[in-house]
C-alpha cells in the first residue's frame, strides 16, 4: 500500500472527525482553524492544518447535512438542500465567510419562519425549503458522506475514494431528496446495503435464532422475501401497481428504484419514488 496515498486517506479521514465529532479536540480545532464552518484566511501554525485544509471543501461537497435544530448548518454555504444556496444565487465565495446565519434562525417551534426578503427574492426557493422535513423531537444536525452506506466516512472509505474506487451510487439522488424525509430514506439505504437487523443477518454474525417471517409464518426471513417475495407484503407492491397504473419490477430493491426513472413526468417519478420509499418503510416497522 502506497504510503503516500495512505497518509492522504489519514488526513481526509481526520477532516471528517473535525466536521462531525463533539469531542474536546474536535470543538477546539474548529474555534481555532474555522470561521462559520470553513477555513480561515489568514495563516495558521500548524504541523497538521495544513494538510487537512483543502478537504474541508471536498468533504463538503461529498456530504449532505441532515437538519435537525439547525445550529450546525450555515444556511448559505452548507449544502442541506439540493444545493448550497449560495451556489443558486450565485454569491460569491469571497464574502461566504461573513455569512454567518444558521439554519437555526429560521426555525420557530418546529416549523420553517424564512425571512420575508428571502421569500420576496426567491419564491420558488423558499417553497422547496419548506417542503424540508423537520424533526418532530430536537435532534442535532448530521452530516453524511453521500455514498457510505451508514454516512460515516471511514479511514477504507477515504482511501477507495482518493484513489477512484469511490464511485457514486446511480440510485443516491432518488434516495436522498428534500421530499423523502429522511427517516424513511435510511431504511432504503440499508436495505440496498443488506444491513438491516434481520434473521438472516443477525445469523451471519453469529447469532443463534430460529428463522420465520412474521408475516406469512412459512418461509426464513431474509430480506429478499419479507420486502418482495413474501405473498403478504407482494400484496403491497400489486396494490401500488394498480392504483398507480403503473408495471413496477418488484425483484428486488435495485430494479424497483432504478426502474422508474425516465418514466413519466418528473413529478410522477417523484410520486411513484416517494411511494416505494414510504412502502419499504412501512414492512419495516410493520416487521417490528
Amino acid at each position: 500500500m502506497d504510503p503516500v496515498k495512505l497518509n492522504q486517506a489519514s488526513l481526509l479521514h481526520l477532516t471528517w472527525q473535525l466536521l462531525t465529532s463533539e469531542e474536546s479536540w474536535a470543538q477546539l480545532c474548529k474555534t481555532r482553524f474555522l470561521q462559520n464552518g470553513r477555513p480561515k484566511a489568514h495563516y495558521i501554525t500548524s504541523s497538521v492544518w495544513h494538510g487537512m485544509k483543502h478537504n474541508i471543501s471536498l468533504v463538503l461537497s461529498h456530504s449532505k447535512w441532515y437538519v435537525g435544530n439547525g445550529c450546525n448548518i450555515n444556511f448559505w454555504a452548507d449544502n442541506w438542500i439540493e444545493r448550497t444556496i449560495a451556489e443558486h444565487w450565485g454569491i460569491p465565495h469571497s464574502i461566504l465567510h461573513s455569512l454567518s446565519m444558521k439554519v437555526f434562525d429560521c426555525i420557530v417551534n418546529g416549523n420553517w419562519c424564512l425571512p420575508a426578503f428571502f421569500i420576496n427574492k426567491d419564491a420558488t426557493l423558499a417553497s422547496k425549503i419548506q417542503t424540508v422535513t423537520l424533526p418532530v423531537d430536537p435532534l442535532s444536525d448530521k452530516l453524511m458522506w453521500k455514498s457510505a452506506t451508514d454516512g460515516e466516512l471511514s479511514h477504507k472509505i477515504a482511501y477507495a475514494f482518493l484513489n477512484g474506487t469511490g464511485k457514486r451510487a446511480p440510485w443516491i439522488n432518488l434516495l436522498w431528496n428534500t421530499y423523502i424525509p429522511p427517516s424513511r430514506a435510511s431504511i432504503t439505504w440499508r436495505l440496498l446495503y443488506n444491513k438491516l437487523p434481520i434473521d438472516e443477518n443477525l445469523r451471519k454474525r453469529g447469532c443463534s435464532i430460529v428463522s420465520i417471517c412474521c408475516f406469512c409464518m412459512n418461509h426464513s426471513e431474509t430480506s429478499q422475501h419479507i420486502f418482495f417475495t413474501c405473498p403478504v407484503t407482494f400484496q403491497l407492491w400489486k396494490w401500488l401497481c394498480k392504483g398507480a397504473y403503473l408495471s413496477l419490477d418488484c425483484s428486488n430493491c435495485l430494479t424497483l428504484l432504478l426502474g422508474r426513472i425516465g418514466v413519466g413526468s418528473k413529478m410522477v417519478q417523484q410520486t411513484m419514488n416517494f411511494a416505494i420509499i414510504h412502502t419499504i418503510w412501512v414492512i419495516w416497522i410493520e416487521r417490528n
